[in-house]
């Protein structure tokens, strides 16, 4: 079972908006990487926040540096300001069961979805959202996050899972329960 809730708080909100930390004095953890879905950018997922990178030419676009915690998985839709995000680490920000939707530019949660089990990935595309859990995938609608599609698969500890982002062909590739489906 899963819950989706549109954020209505105000993006100033403590419960919305993540404290930055000006110290840098404590060794930071890489906890993930993630390519955007033009491989234009990459998102670093790490103990104390994350790191947005520009690849060509390379540079760091932004980072969060955050007092809370760390996340293990930050998932950019194409070169926009939003973001899957996903507590990770010793200290995780969020618990990792939950997937935050944030808008980076404004800086609010657009909406989260809870989980009776870890994360294990998230994929993004202008339409959908899908989350990998260790047996079942979630797939909701973008615009009024209502879930669309529950997938059972087997086991899927790595969150194994790859989407397609034509704006015509949705096509999810996961492990099925039986071959060939």
């Amino acid at each position: 079972m899963s819950s989706a809730v549109p954020a209505s708080e105000s993006p100033n909100s403590p419960s919305n908006r993540p404290e930055a930390d000006q110290n840098d004095d404590q060794e930071t953890e890489l906890l993930s990487v993630s390519w955007n879905q033009d491989y234009g950018c990459f998102a670093a997922g790490t103990s104390s926040g994350f790191r947005i990178y520009n690849c060509e030419p390379f540079k760091e676009m932004f980072r969060r540096e955050l007092k809370g915690g760390g996340f293990g998985i930050v998932e950019m839709l194409f070169r926009s300001n939003i973001l899957a995000l996903v507590g990770g680490g010793a200290n995780p920000e969020y618990p990792p069961n939950k997937v935050i939707i944030w808008n980076d530019h404004q800086c609010h949660c657009i909406g989260e979805f809870t989980f009776r089990s870890d994360v294990r990935a998230v994929k993004l595309r202008t339409d959908r959202i899908v989350v990998v859990l260790d047996r079942k995938i979630h797939v909701y609608d973008f615009n009024d996050l209502k879930q669309l599609h529950l997938i059972e698969t087997l086991a899927n500890p790595r969150g194994l899972c790859c989407l397609s982002h034509h704006p015509v062909n949705l096509v999810l590739a996961c492990p099925a329960t039986h071959r060939g489906r």
